[in-house]
């Protein structure tokens, strides 16, 4: 992880003076800003170039000149750079809250001249502000210089008391690593730009924030924004209006120059899919699943047309962001680098997708987020250990030392085990390492549990309010259903809570306690999580969802599981949670190689995710369904989206109970 960004190129006046930064940024572990002139908007450029703004929490803005004989110059220079800020605060609406400049200049910055300058770290430590009530506002002002720009419309600079008000009053400031994504020169780097980060760590704010500075650009071709899932894709269509409006895009929005769809789309409409918009531009033949068996098998031949007709520099795209890019074969990222004049920005999670790196895409990532802004460091370590297996004796899978690292972990070895901790950051004000972020309730009634859970949630957070709070089924079974009725009933009654039950409703609703199952939850974020699993089970599919809803919290996470001995918690599972809660890190002995050797064919033969055509060839061959045309009767009366995760041998009692009808 680099805590230091710099937007000023080293030269012979500044490079000790950029050293010395990096070097104590990365001492502190404090992330360190070097700019020349504020990000937020491209518009504010200065004739005097030799100087640098210093931005740090907790330490006054600094502004510095690197040559000593252009005093006026540069006094000018700082008072241009603080009426920018000032007019970004009155567009941002920010004006009611920091006040105008005149109120902290004197406080809160400072001016230098580099050689007066005798010790680096000693100067730094000067800046420290002293004064906690400035804290809040200086952070704000750092925010309109990297163009992190905040709804300041429910933000106080009082420091609150409920870490249920802190978290909803949390400053977000973009990290070295974020800010470079967004302005970084990504000449030479080569079409594809891979940005890969762990849940949490706001791949797809970011993306947003690319768009936004590529839109106002006004490129000829449209813009592309895709998603693998139709329900996120119309999120973000519905989201990005909003972004706009709240960063002050002025220019209109075009859909016909910005087409945010789902990748696939359908045959009836040409903007349906990036696909779909593909074959119509390039008159190529539009494969559906009935035809192809996999949005893979769909890429692969758009391609090879593609191929044959030479397009050339006939492109139908200027730019494509694609976000959950773990969803995707490589097929799908060529198809789109073949059809985009500029770059594809492809982001996704690198845990999944080291998690399951044989089954999709190995391409190497440009860009490393490995910061999680959301969720609790004990409670991301705890479910990447139950994602992986490592408190268990035969672990699912292992990481690569680098890998480890891409992941944001510290690594330490002696001999054959690993410590693993995580670099220290900043969430939210005071945020507490020592707080109990994840917990775990057994129970044989699932609805005397949540009653339990949320009684004391209420209890330890009075200011809690019904959509603080998600709850979600990692299972994938029927019995959800009847449970959610339940569930309902008891939120209504006895908590006086309004439900929102997302699998049904398919949005997010206010007042309302979140309920869903595992697939309708991609994206959304919640200060309290309530998981709730009948077992611990080993596939690839369930231990991937499991981290992934675990991480869907910022102040806690609640495993609510069955009792008894089936329950899948082992000894060594409940150990190494407590372990963790304590020490903050995970200790695990690396497999050997034997072991590491039993892992690999296990993975082989469990993480080959079979799509639903090749389910359906098996089911078909197993029940003797070997007519064609009862075949194509029951592909047509099938729901796709219904079915699509069904396990095998449900999928065959449906395709058994069809066929008998036909």
């Amino acid at each position: 992880m680099e805590y230091f960004y710099s937007h000023i190129a080293e030269n012979d006046l500044n490079r000790d003076f950029i050293v010395a930064l990096r070097n104590y940024a990365e001492e502190v572990k404090e992330q360190i800003y070097l700019l020349q002139h504020p990000l937020t908007d491209s518009k504010y450029s200065y004739e005097v170039h030799d100087v640098g703004i210093v931005l740090m929490r907790k330490h006054k803005i600094a502004f510095v000149s690197f040559k000593k004989d252009n005093r006026d110059q540069f006094e000018d220079y700082k008072t241009d750079v603080l009426e920018d800020i000032n007019s970004l605060s009155d567009t941002y609406g920010y004006r009611n809250l920091v006040g105008r400049v005149r109120k902290w200049e004197n406080e809160i910055t400072i001016s230098c001249f580099l050689d007066k300058i005798d010790d680096y770290v000693k100067w730094i430590k000067q800046l420290e502000l002293h004064d906690e009530n400035q804290y809040r506002r200086l952070e704000l002002i750092i925010t309109l210089f990297i163009g992190s720009i905040n709804d300041v419309s429910n933000l106080s600079l009082e420091k609150s008391t409920s870490i249920i008000e802190r978290v909803k009053q949390k400053i977000q400031v973009f990290d070295g690593e974020q800010t470079r994504f967004i302005y970084g020169d990504y000449t030479g780097t080569g079409k594809q730009i891979i940005v890969q980060g762990l849940s949490g760590t706001g791949k797809t704010e970011l993306l947003l924030h690319k768009l936004r500075e590529i839109y106002l650009t006004d490129p000829q071709l449209p813009i592309g924004f895709t998603c693998h899932n139709k329900i996120l894709a119309d999120s973000l269509r519905k989201r990005i209006p909003d972004f706009f409006n709240f960063m002050k895009v002025k220019k209109q929005i075009e859909w016909d120059k910005l087409l945010c769809v789902n990748a696939w789309g359908q045959s009836s409409s040409i903007t349906s899919g990036i696909y779909r918009y593909i074959c119509n531009y390039y008159d190529i033949p539009f494969w559906n699943f009935r035809q192809c068996g996999s949005f893979n098998n769909a890429c692969k031949k758009a391609i090879e047309e593609l191929k044959s007709i030479k397009i050339k520099n006939n492109f139908a795209f200027s730019y494509i962001f694609i976000d959950e890019s773990q969803d995707f074969d490589d097929s799908f990222f060529t198809l789109c680098e073949m059809v985009t004049e500029h770059k594809v920005f492809i982001a996704g999670d690198i845990f999944q997708s080291i998690f399951e790196e044989n089954a999709k895409t190995k391409r190497t990532p440009t860009l490393l987020l490995s910061n999680c802004y959301r969720t609790d460091p004990k409670t991301l370590m705890i479910a990447h250990a139950l994602g992986l297996g490592l408190y268990e004796k035969k672990k699912l899978w292992w990481l690569k030392e680098e890998e480890w690292k891409q992941c944001g972990y510290i690594v330490e070895k002696k001999e054959d085990v690993f410590s693993l901790t995580r670099y220290p950051l900043h969430r939210f004000d005071d945020d507490n390492d020592e707080f109990r972020s994840f917990e775990m309730l057994r129970t044989d009634d699932f609805c005397n549990g949540i009653k339990k859970i949320l009684i004391k949630i209420k209890e330890e957070f009075p200011d809690v309010s019904p959509e603080d709070i998600g709850i979600i089924y990692i299972d994938d079974e029927s019995y959800i259903y009847d449970l959610s009725s339940n569930i309902v009933n008891i939120i209504n009654m006895q908590f006086e809570w309004k439900t929102n039950v997302a699998y049904e409703t398919k949005h997010t609703a206010k007042d309302s306690v979140f309920i869903s199952n595992r697939n309708n939850v991609k994206g959304l974020e919640f200060p309290i999580v309530i998981c709730i699993t009948k077992k611990i089970h080993s596939t690839i599919s369930y231990r991937n969802t499991l981290y992934t809803m675990l991480t869907r919290s910022f102040i806690r996470s609640y495993l609510l599981i069955e009792k008894g001995e089936e329950n899948g918690l082992t000894a060594e599972i409940l150990q190494g949670i407590r372990m963790t809660l304590r020490n903050k890190k995970i200790e695990v002995t690396a497999p050997t190689q034997e072991e590491t050797q039993d892992m690999l064919k296990w993975f082989e033969g469990a993480k080959r995710v079979e799509s639903l055509a090749e389910k359906l060839k098996k089911v078909f061959k197993e029940l003797n369904i070997n007519d064609m045309k009862v075949q194509e009767s029951i592909l047509a009366a099938i729901n796709i989206d219904k079915i699509k995760n069904l396990d095998y041998e449900k999928l065959k009692t449906m395709v058994s109970l069809m066929s008998s009808m036909i």
